[in-house]
């Protein structure tokens, strides 16, 4: 069986001659490549504007300035979830508030964010984690009640959708192109919503804080996006579907293999959802006879990349550690998922027998059966 990699980033020929067609061109900066792939982008989500920006931690952050959100604000979000999504939050001068998790979708449960609210809040983060769709209805109706925004941070669950819409679509929502998401540009990310005003704010803020005509209006930053993250995006951009239901086939075929082991809880699907599966995220219940971190160890000798505790809490990092002020009880979820959490490749690329050898690989260690003892290719 060929190595197995846990993310598998692959840019085809054609990306590769749109970067030559515009370094040939020399407009490397705000030219007709970005024009296109917003154009683009708005399309496949169905949204009014979607705006190109250098990252998407830029994207969130730019999110909640031009919502009003800044020094002395509280943002709900999930711990589990990657750090940037605190440093956006950080960034603005406002502060991190945790609400738990669902221990079956990963994503934040309604129920706590309804306890979180203070008269200081004024954001909620619903974070598609590793491509479970968030309980969207919900959290909209708590938004609405409390008079809160909703920003969707979609950077791993683009083709994911909640009873037949797509995810992205509840408002402003952040998209991300970093290594292992849909549209892979190295860095970059999007920006989309239905709000005009939002999305000239987002457009000034991006930028440097000016106008279109150059007039600086506002303090700014310098997030936009290059012409050549813009080509590398385009390419790929019409393929981020048929990605995402290949994760979902290769998703299914893992769990069909893995269910059956006492011990292994595999991902959740909400019903009425679809999960994009871009990261496919097993928990390790200690009934299982080896550890999170033992499995990956024995995975990698068999040339299988899996990575395990890839998410550490946010209410765990140093940062909010000195801070302190954090409710560990009422963050239990977070904190047992994240201990129990083992990543196993799904991406695009897979083919059938690394499939079935990832998943006799495991069953190999649920069942206790010495190294020496078996053969994971047997003919």
């Amino acid at each position: 069986m060929k190595p197995v990699r846990l993310v598998h980033n692959e840019i085809d020929s054609h990306g590769v001659r749109e970067v030559e067609r515009i370094l040939r061109s020399g407009k490397l900066r705000r030219g007709e490549a970005i024009a296109r792939l917003e154009t683009a982008f708005a399309e496949l989500t169905g949204t009014q504007h979607a705006i190109a920006l250098n990252s998407g931690t830029a994207a969130l952050q730019l999110a909640l300035h031009a919502h009003g959100v800044g020094s002395g604000d509280e943002v709900i979000t999930p711990p589990l979830c990657l750090p940037p999504v605190a440093a956006a939050v950080t960034a603005t001068g406002a502060r991190p508030v945790f609400a738990d998790i669902d221990a079956y979708t990963y994503t934040i449960s309604p129920d706590e964010v309804w306890r979180a609210i203070t008269e200081r809040t004024r954001a909620v983060l619903a974070v598609h984690l590793f491509g479970q769709p968030c309980e969207m209805n919900r959290l909209a109706a708590i938004a609405d009640e409390h008079n809160l925004t909703l920003i969707e941070v979609v950077w791993e669950a683009l083709g994911a959708r909640y009873n037949d819409r797509r995810v992205g679509t509840h408002g402003t929502a952040c998209y991300s192109f970093q290594d292992g998401m849909s549209i892979i540009t190295g860095e970059g990310g999007m920006l989309t919503t239905d709000d005009e005003h939002v999305a000239q704010m987002v457009r000034s803020m991006a930028n440097f804080g000016c106008d279109d005509n150059g007039q600086l209006q506002q303090p700014g930053y310098n997030y936009l996006m290059t012409e050549l993250t813009a080509a590398l995006a385009l390419s790929q951009l019409p393929r981020a579907d048929s990605y995402a239901k290949l994760q979902e086939y290769w998703a299914m075929e893992l769990t069909h293999e893995l269910k059956e082991w006492d011990g292994l809880i595999t991902p959740a699907v909400r019903p009425g959802a679809r999960h994009a599966f871009q990261r496919y995220a097993v928990r390790v219940c200690p009934e299982f006879p080896m550890t999170p971190s033992a499995i990956c160890r024995k995975l990698a000798a068999l040339n299988i990349e899996a990575s395990c505790n890839p998410v550490p809490p946010l209410h765990q990092q140093p940062l909010f550690q000195l801070n302190g002020n954090i409710d560990a009880p009422r963050l239990a979820n977070s904190d047992r998922v994240a201990s129990e959490l083992l990543l196993l490749p799904v991406h695009p690329f897979l083919e059938q027998d690394q499939v079935q050898g990832i998943a006799r690989a495991i069953g190999i260690m649920a069942t206790h059966v010495p190294e020496g003892e078996y053969e994971l290719d047997p003919e």
